[in-house]
């Protein structure tokens, strides 16, 4: 009868391991999609691309609750920093500065990625 209760509590254990791997996975594949889409978006963006802007602003509001729930709040808080300070520069006449601020959300977002893969960093 104990052999059956140890056999069963490591089945229990092996399935709450194999679903926390799966949802691991998933994490990892679902915040990737999601940050190549923003980084797509934010790479099409030049002068003058200011509704194109605030709709990157709003689909990235809309991802960081997402993001939050493996990311460091202040890594989204840097890239949102990025995001807001791309779109003054779009609705400026600097092809220049809009250039150096998408530069920095490319940089943030990378940054975001790298954090949420499966690797030593995002474990430590």
């Amino acid at each position: 009868m104990k052999k059956d209760k140890q056999l069963r509590d490591v089945r229990i254990a092996v399935v709450i391991l194999t679903l926390l791997i799966i949802l691991a996975v998933a994490n990892v594949a679902i915040s990737a999609g999601i940050l190549k889409e923003l980084s797509g978006d934010a790479e099409a963006l030049t002068l003058g691309e200011i509704d194109e802007a605030e709709e990157l602003c709003a689909k990235f509001s809309r991802y960081a609750f997402f993001l939050s729930i493996t990311v460091n709040h202040d890594d989204l808080g840097d890239a949102e920093e990025c995001l807001a300070e791309l779109t003054v520069a779009i609705s400026g006449d600097s092809l220049e500065e809009v250039e150096v601020a998408k530069s920095r959300l490319l940089s943030a977002l990378s940054q975001i990625r790298r954090l949420s893969g499966a690797g030593i960093d995002s474990i430590i």
